[in-house]
């Protein structure tokens, strides 16, 4: 079952469910969060994903330099980095879909899943269709939906965090 504002508020205040958000009242919504735009990074080389992370690389990022605050993305991938920070608590998941704002000016974001016991900055892939965009700093990009999950984890998240 989806958690609602008022659910998710309260985790806000009691366990730090997100931190770091720039405005709690424009990027609470009726049953997620919007996630800000921290930081771009172009990809600069290529990734290596096995079944055990023992050859697992990720690959080399630069950094995309704002100007007076906008980044003038051309077509293609970029890493996207948030200003918040979430903490899962045990119970709770998550996952993410584009805002439509930046569905209708042709571009999409595709995340990874958020596991009970996941704490740190989020990262994820930014597409830019073929007329490109015009990006602001902490612009509002994506929604992170969190759930109840039935039952206690008999483990919880034991990935590589992003901090």
């Amino acid at each position: 079952m989806f958690l609602t504002d008022k659910e998710i508020r309260k985790l806000i205040e009691e366990k730090d469910l997100v931190s770091g958000y720039i405005d709690l009242e424009r990027q609470i919504q009726p049953h997620g969060f919007d996630f800000t735009v921290e930081k771009v990074f172009e990809i600069s080389s290529r990734g290596e994903i096995d079944f055990s992370n023992e050859r697992r690389r990720i690959p080399g990022a630069r950094e995309v330099d704002s100007e007076q605050g906008k980044f003038e993305l051309e077509e293609g991938g970029y890493k996207i980095r948030t200003n918040e920070r979430v903490s899962i608590p045990s119970g709770i998941a998550g996952f993410a879909q584009s805002r439509s704002s930046l569905l209708r000016s042709g571009c999409s974001v595709s995340h990874g899943f958020w596991d009970s016991g996941f704490e740190g900055k989020s990262e994820f892939l930014l597409k830019v269709g073929s007329n490109g965009l015009l990006l602001y700093e902490d612009a509002r990009i994506s929604q992170i939906v969190f759930l109840w999950i039935s039952g206690a984890p008999e483990q919880l998240y034991k990935g590589i965090f992003s901090d």
